[in-house]
């Protein structure tokens, strides 16, 4: 009777945990028994999983695991720190989200510890916490109501792309951020002001931001980029500035950042109203220094840290409880779209794209730019007319 073929023993040793799902072990050629960095929810899984390494150690791929007993917090700590990439907004941005978000829940666990159901489930009690913590606050901006979905998707986005990193240094075999638009969250639309409500809100601030106005509703720069602005940028001549710099809570005069993205570093043409109102503005200043900044609070401040309290309470003396600061940018885009900018023209004047196409473009196309600047001053000088015959109501 012929004896059956010897079956060849599988590589490797698979065994349930008590939580029900599979271990993978297996014994590598330094001689240590090194364990999968994942378990699996099927034996069949965890065995598939023992072949790939397998494969690997017969064509010569094999790498041994690193050994690392860092812990979320003093991982997720370096990576903030050691960033090269992150700006100094970005880089204190990310330290309280983590501090307030990440660390409380998750720090003391080893990376290799991290489950996806222990992050589905973190995810889920950061945005309770968040929720609670606003109850019986009433709402944003007025009258947007708080839902702590945004926080919750970046704190999401900010472990995701820390366990990112612990991949490729080899500490983690996998990310196991996986929920899927874990990152994501509803935007509501962001208000935006008539020209006739661009009039009002001027005439109602302090008459130190009145330009200020003004400048943000119909250039649309971003706060940063305003405050960081310096009479060196502008070009009365040509009516145009130059955004090259951006100034904010995390940087100062002598060591501003750059603008948000690629595409940031842009000229924006002016409407012919505005290159007279910046005119006007920049000789009522004491000081024709190429390095003072355009816009200033009352005590020569960064206006990053003025503008906004002036612009929220003028705003509520408008009505218009609902719109904030950043509002005026959004402004801004919707009044170039309704004067015949195209989206290409939008992306460029706004700074939005980080493709290098489109910050070569940003030089071209001037003949439509100055359309649609010479449309937003014959708009706004409408408006104007309308609003003084109507007794400023």
């Amino acid at each position: 009777m012929a004896s059956k073929p010897r079956q060849r023993s599988r590589f490797g040793s698979v065994r349930q945990l008590p939580s029900g799902r599979w271990q993978a072990r297996y014994k590598g050629p330094d001689g240590r028994t090194h364990t999968a960095g994942m378990t699996f929810p099927t034996k069949s899984d965890a065995y598939a999983y023992l072949a790939t390494v397998e494969a690997d150690l017969i064509r010569g791929q094999w790498k041994a695991p690193l050994r690392s007993d860092a812990t979320v917090r003093s991982y997720g700590q370096a990576w903030i720190r050691q960033n090269p990439r992150l700006k100094a907004s970005t880089r204190s941005t990310y330290e309280h989200e983590f501090r307030l978000h990440i660390e409380p829940r998750l720090g003391h666990l080893r990376l290799d510890q991290l489950t996806s159901a222990q992050i589905r489930e973190w995810r889920a009690e950061v945005g309770e916490a968040i929720q609670a913590s606003w109850d019986g606050r009433g709402t944003q901006s007025g009258t947007r109501p708080r839902t702590g979905q945004a926080t919750q998707a970046r704190a999401y986005r900010l472990l995701r792309a820390i366990l990112t990193t612990a991949v490729e240094d080899g500490i983690l075999q996998t990310n196991p951020c996986r929920i899927k638009g874990g990152g994501e969250y509803d935007v509501a639309e962001r208000p935006t002001l008539s020209v006739s409500e661009i009039e009002a809100l001027a005439e109602a601030i302090d008459a130190q931001y009145r330009t200020f106005v003004y400048f943000a509703a119909y250039t649309g720069l971003r706060l940063g980029e305003v405050a960081g602005l310096r009479r060196k940028h502008v070009d009365l001549q040509e009516g145009a500035i130059r955004v090259m710099q951006a100034e904010g809570r995390h940087t100062s005069s002598d060591h501003p950042a750059t603008p948000k993205s690629k595409a940031g570093n842009r000229v924006v043409l002016l409407p012919p109203f505005l290159a007279q109102m910046l005119r006007e503005h920049l000789m009522k200043q004491a000081t024709i220094d190429s390095e003072a900044h355009v816009f200033v609070t009352r005590t020569g401040r960064n206006v990053y840290f003025g503008a906004p309290r002036a612009v929220r309470k003028a705003m509520n003396a408008i009505g218009r409880p609902d719109a904030a600061t950043h509002d005026l940018r959004h402004t801004a885009s919707v009044l170039k779209a309704m004067s015949g900018a195209t989206a290409a023209d939008l992306k460029r004047d706004l700074g939005h794209s980080t493709m290098d196409a489109a910050q070569r473009y940003m030089h071209a196309n001037l003949e439509n730019q100055r359309a649609v600047a010479a449309s937003l001053d014959e708009r706004r000088v409408q408006a104007t007319v309308s609003y003084e015959s109507s007794g400023g109501t």
